[in-house]
């Protein structure tokens, strides 16, 4: 198992390519969180073998809240060993801050 003790962050990870690559992941031995918009059905699908987070990268005080949640995962070292970024955005936005 390459990625036993591995610690992985998934930006965009509650379905498609990125639930994918994080049940692959998990099965290979790594810590993952994965984050989204739509949390409920990969927290069921992956349960306690990773931990899911909300995150709207459309919405600032999400964006900014996220290193507390993630304090527990990464551990007292703050090690993070693989950060996939797959977020995508619904259809065509204008003018916004990213």
């Amino acid at each position: 198992m390459a990625n036993t003790g591995k610690t992985v962050l998934i930006i965009g990870g509650t379905h498609g390519i990125g639930l994918s690559t994080a049940q692959l992941l998990i099965q290979d031995g790594a810590s993952v969180t994965i984050t989204g918009r739509n949390t409920t059905s990969a927290a069921e699908l992956l349960g306690s073998t990773a931990q899911v987070q909300q995150l709207d990268l459309q919405n600032l005080s999400e964006i900014t809240a996220l290193p507390s949640k993630l304090a527990a995962h990464l551990g007292a070292d703050g090690k993070l060993d693989l950060l996939f970024l797959n977020a995508g955005s619904p259809g065509e936005r204008h003018g916004g801050v990213f």
